[in-house]
């Protein structure tokens, strides 16, 4: 799972505001788009989330990198029952 989620990371995320968005928005963009959706979950109190969300990807999304995908972020302690519908294989 952690190797898949980096896989999507690395392959390719536009904008800071567009990690904000939510799950739903995000979804529906990446199919009026036809772009990949890439979630990243986390929670506030896991320091490798933190670098994650707020230097790789951001610093991706900087540089263009990650363009070619919406992402949402899902923080699984405020949502609880997404983030286990989207982690169970």
């Amino acid at each position: 799972m952690v190797s898949l989620l980096l896989a999507l990371v690395l392959s390719s995320v536009t904008s800071e505001q567009q990690m904000q968005q939510n799950y739903a928005s995000v979804y529906k963009q990446s199919i009026e788009e036809n772009k990949p959706l890439m979630v990243v979950v986390g929670a506030e109190w896991c320091p490798a989330c933190h670098v994650l969300k707020d230097s790789t990807i951001k610093q991706m999304a900087q540089t263009g990198e990650l363009d070619e995908v919406c992402v949402a972020v899902i923080d699984k302690d405020r949502d609880p029952e997404l983030a286990k519908q989207l982690t169970q294989g």
